[in-house]
């Protein structure tokens, strides 16, 4: 046998809804962050942008170094790899 749970439905009566009183408008926040601080980070954010640059600068000079680098030792090995040619023999039982 199955046993079900009644259900029962109980009415809300929903409160009158009060009119809002009429909200004056806010004046605006005072900034966060003054004149002062404001320079502080454009100068912060200045000496960022070059240090950024200045290493970007630097790594192309590394990688520029490097291919040279790897270009002249190509070119070094380039010779080795390649046997230096056998003298010709000549028969001298003629």
């Amino acid at each position: 046998m199955e046993v079900r749970k009644k259900r029962t439905f109980v009415k809300v009566d929903k409160p009158e809804v009060a009119p809002e009183p009429e909200k004056k408008p806010a004046a605006p926040p005072a900034p966060i962050i003054d004149a002062e601080e404001a320079r502080k980070r454009e100068t912060e954010a200045k000496r960022q942008a070059e240090l950024a640059a200045r290493q970007a600068a630097d790594a192309e000079t590394r990688s520029k170094r490097a291919a040279a680098t790897k270009k002249k030792a190509e070119e070094a090995a380039a010779p080795a790899a390649d046997p230096p040619p056998r003298p010709k023999r000549r028969c001298l039982s003629r």
